[in-house]
């Protein structure tokens, strides 16, 4: 039988009640809604973690934090880890990402909590992801942004499974990684337009997680990530491969900062979003913890 190819589309920190399909009454989200209508559209779907890297790491070995490790963000998943994609590779499969990883951590700082404090989590005797690494040595620090400034800095390949990265790490128009090389061979100041206080001024709003960047549409980093991706399906298609696909297309968007360029910034004005009671000032009957984030 012949093997299936796959495309598997994930996103950042994007809830359910966000898209059409859902039944948000006022986010366009057509494309989604289209897949949807033509496949499986799950009712209760639970991640194993809320934190980033930690449920990234689920994703790809299928285990809890408490086997692979990595209960925190900055506590990168072992690359003696099992992944899916490492069998699908073992198994005849060109395996791709195109996006973002995160796999490792992306941020110049310790990790939330310690690699090593591991409390109540006991980890399962037999299970190689439940043994110490070095966490310091060059092969985790392949996804740090101080690391991307080395222009002949790449990632070791395979990496997790995946022969062939390129790799769009963080979030908004602070994204970097093989992204910033190839905007910077397009637009080479486009860092002077990225980062906070560097956004089209609007002085209707004042949002500290929130500005118009002044990269253009087709430069931003959702368009690099799809165009990368129809370019990788393309080939793949053209070159009669008779090895099937797995990729990876994953996008850093929606996660904060909201940094929406051109006509994406004006799709939607404040009035028409509903948003949840929990956005409103608490009442004093609140738990405390709730009233001191407010």
């Amino acid at each position: 039988m012949k093997q299936p190819n796959f495309l598997f589309i994930i996103t950042d920190q994007h809830r359910a009640d966000h898209l059409g399909c859902y039944g948000n009454p006022t986010v366009r989200t057509p494309h989604i809604d289209a897949i949807a209508a033509r496949g499986v559209r799950f009712d209760r779907f639970h991640v194993a973690t809320p934190v980033c890297m930690p449920n990234r790491a689920s994703i790809m070995t299928g285990r809890m934090p408490s086997v692979h490790r990595s209960r925190s963000n900055g506590i990168p998943l072992s690359l003696d880890s099992t992944t899916f994609s490492q069998l699908l590779l073992e198994h005849g499969y060109d395996t791709a990402l195109i996006g973002k990883c995160h796999l490792q951590n992306i941020e110049d700082r310790p990790p939330l909590v310690d690699a090593e404090d591991t409390g109540d989590l006991k980890p399962t005797p037999g299970y190689a992801e439940a043994t110490h690494v070095n966490l310091e040595q060059a092969a985790y620090r392949q996804e740090l942004r101080s690391s991307w400034n080395n222009p002949e800095h790449h990632l070791t390949l395979p990496y997790y499974g995946f022969s062939h990265v390129e790799l769009c790490n963080h979030h908004g128009d602070e994204t970097f990684g093989d992204w910033g090389r190839w905007v910077a061979a397009q637009m080479p100041d486009f860092q002077a337009r990225c980062g906070p206080g560097r956004g089209i001024p609007d002085p209707r709003f004042t949002a500290p997680q929130a500005r118009r960047t002044s990269l253009p549409e087709h430069l931003y980093s959702s368009a690099y990530i799809a165009e990368r991706s129809v370019d990788y399906l393309r080939k793949h298609a053209a070159s009669g491969a008779q090895r099937p696909f797995f990729l990876k297309c994953s996008f850093p968007d929606p996660h904060h900062p909201f940094t929406p360029p051109g006509h994406y910034w004006d799709m939607y004005s404040p009035e028409s979003v509903q948003v949840p009671d929990t956005c409103h000032a608490p009442g004093p009957g609140a738990p405390a913890h709730v009233r001191w984030i407010h």
